[in-house]
């Protein structure tokens, strides 16, 4: 922030009314002193943000004022949007957001007055969508002699295709004769929970 210091004379006396001001500005932005942060977790469904705050300091620390910054995120698919950042206060702040429809750990960097690498973002899953998760069978034509077996893999997404872990999974099948194996863990990384099904009938 900019200082303005009044200078002054203490000797001799007679001019000790005799008076000046001079300002100092702080420097242009660095790398090594300024920060930028992001909140969350946030959901990942292109409407949720993520606060980013950008500090800009010079090089002896001291906040710099009255520049707007821009910055990025890493992105897997190109499902970033981000808004323009304020032109920083007193104290060297900006405010930008970012949403996305990806579900990753994205870490931010400021792009100019200067380049930095600073911390991350978590954006998270949202809810179980039925719309793009799936139930798939394998193989879907086998006998009915209580041991052939068809795989029955499941898929489970929110409604932007991310998958969701952590899900436990319940099958069900219809007719009679049916012994049904439950997944045995709950959904994957990937979302994936797998079961399976022999019948007699």
């Amino acid at each position: 922030v900019s200082a303005e210091k009044t200078i002054g004379i203490t000797a001799p006396a007679a001019l000790i009314s005799l008076t000046t001001p001079v300002t100092f500005n702080p420097g242009s932005a660095t790398a090594g002193n300024s920060t930028i942060t992001g909140t969350g977790p946030v959901t990942a469904d292109g409407v949720a943000t993520s606060t980013v705050t950008i500090t800009l300091l010079d090089a002896l620390s001291n906040p710099v004022p009255g520049v707007t910054p821009t910055f990025s995120a890493t992105d897997t698919g190109s499902t970033n949007v981000y808004s323009a950042c304020s032109s920083t206060n007193s104290s060297g702040v900006s405010t930008c957001t970012v949403k996305s429809t990806k579900a990753e750990t994205k870490t931010l960097t400021i792009t100019s007055p200067v380049v930095k690498i600073g911390g991350t973002v978590s954006f998270v899953a949202g809810a179980v969508s039925a719309g793009t998760s799936t139930l798939v069978a394998s193989p879907t034509s086998l006998t009915a002699d209580g041991v052939a077996s068809s795989t029955l893999t499941v898929t489970v997404k929110d409604a932007q295709g991310n998958p969701i872990s952590g899900q436990t999974v319940t099958l069900s099948a219809t007719g009679s004769g049916n012994t049904l194996t439950q997944p045995s863990f709950t959904t994957d990384a990937n979302g994936v929970a797998t079961g399976s099904i022999v019948s007699t009938v």
